[in-house]
């Protein structure tokens, strides 16, 4: 959503919307991708403006790699089943009675679940970059299958993308989907391994440790960011509407839940955030590693594994290969980690 809202103000073009399986199926995903460009066209139509056309393209249904006794990975413990909290049956109401005082679209279009074609979404996604060589970012809000496969058929797909963003991992093994590895991460490892890999250097993560640190406090988010929501996505707020609806469920875990001293967490709206706004209207600060995957341990799988000291640059120096260097942010630091951000700036965004 802040995402769309960023478009529609012209502060950004989204030239494509890819789905993956994360925290609920792929199938699911797409529903509500569909949900939350029909919500932002209403407010759109709302303000005299044209409906979205952004089109959406179906990505991977399964991680690269399923051991043949593995369980589906999913957060629905969590999300709810539908991925947004239980509340589908009543956004696509409030769509549809939205779209009955309107002429210019209908319910039936916004909320069509099929993709905008049926060119698989890694595909897709290489073309549109490689044919607008280094004008296009990706930002990653869940596992990175799509983006792996677009690297593997595309050699030249990474060097192509303008910035990458990508919401997972964590920085001190503090793990949400195991005791060390967050749900992204976990989701797909050795999607994420290719990934590193293949960004070397361009690559910038938004973690579990920064989601931890910078929750948006419950009564804020209650009183302020939803707004006025009396008469739903039918109403005045459209868009205050629908986070009101997808995040009720989850406020009321959240306060009861293993984070609840850190308020609403937000971590993709973090990534967003960062991959769309200058730093200095985050306070956001940075620090560049090498970091790698763990993809076999018991309890580690997914875990992002950071070289906190330079002690790979040392192994490499004494090798006597490459520029001499002995400290984090070496010549072979291949990934930007986002370790500050200023929660109160972060907010101010939100509300515009």
């Amino acid at each position: 959503m802040l995402a769309l809202s960023s478009h529609t103000t012209g502060t950004i073009e989204i030239v494509a919307i890819t789905t993956v399986t994360g925290n609920v199926h792929n199938q699911k995903v797409i529903r509500n991708v569909k949900r939350c460009v029909a919500v932002q066209s209403l407010d759109n139509l709302r303000r005299g403006l044209p409906i979205l056309d952004i089109p959406v393209y179906y990505g991977a249904e399964e991680p690269m790699i399923v051991d043949v006794d593995e369980a589906e990975k999913h957060a629905m413990f969590w999300h709810g089943n539908d991925g947004i909290g239980g509340s589908s049956s009543a956004i696509d109401e409030g769509v549809r009675m939205a779209c009955s005082h309107h002429e210019a679209t209908s319910a039936d279009k916004l909320l069509d679940p099929r993709p905008t074609d049926e060119t698989p979404a890694a595909v897709k996604m290489a073309q549109l970059v490689l044919s607008s060589p280094g004008e296009i970012s990706i930002v990653a809000l869940g596992p990175m299958t799509n983006v792996a496969l677009a690297c593997k058929l595309f050699p030249t797909f990474p060097m192509s993308v303008k910035e990458f963003t990508f919401m997972g991992g964590t920085r001190f093994a503090r793990g949400n989907a195991n005791l060390t590895a967050e749900f992204n991460a976990y989701g797909d490892p050795e999607a994420l391994q290719v990934v590193l890999r293949a960004f070397a250097g361009k690559a910038t993560m938004v973690g579990w440790d920064l989601t931890c640190r910078c929750g948006v406090p419950f009564d804020w988010t209650s009183e302020q960011w939803f707004g006025d929501t009396a008469d739903g996505i039918a109403g005045t707020n459209p868009v205050g509407s629908f986070l009101e609806l997808v995040s009720r469920e989850i406020m009321r875990k959240s306060r009861e839940g293993p984070w609840k001293d850190c308020g609403l967490l937000v971590p993709d709206p973090l990534a967003m955030a960062v991959a769309i706004l200058p730093p200095k209207d985050l306070g956001v600060q940075k620090r560049s590693y090498f970091a790698t995957v763990e993809l076999g341990g018991k309890r580690t799988r997914g875990m992002v594994v950071i070289d906190s000291d330079g002690l790979f640059a040392n192994q490499r120096d004494s090798g006597g290969e490459g520029e001499k260097s002995t400290a984090a942010g070496s010549a072979y630091a291949n990934l930007s980690v986002v370790t500050e951000m200023n929660v109160d700036l972060f907010m101010a965004a939100l509300m515009r």
